[in-house]
């Protein structure tokens, strides 16, 4: 899958991460310090991601899709906290 979009997870202590977002729709974290994927979750089923970045604290990431709306997940929980249209 091609990749859209690369951002470094701020704030992590001990270790680096960086998270891709994928025109498939699929966000995919790596630990780039053990060399292993962290997570892997498709926020919004049919939408490709294209643009992301993480807030001070990493703790929300917001996805411009290609459907015009912007996704903010909670990347500690894994879930979507809402969708702007």
């Amino acid at each position: 899958n091609s990749v859209n979009t690369l951002r470094w997870k701020p704030n992590v202590t001990g270790s680096q991460i960086i998270t891709a977002a994928s025109v498939d729709g699929s966000l995919v974290s790596y630990n780039i310090t053990k060399n292993q994927v962290i997570s892997k979750v498709q926020p919004r089923q049919g939408s490709q991601i294209l643009c992301s970045d993480y807030n001070h604290d990493g703790k929300l990431i917001a996805l411009g899709t290609d459907k015009g709306d912007i996704i903010l997940w909670n990347d500690f929980t894994g879930q979507k906290e809402r969708v702007l249209d």
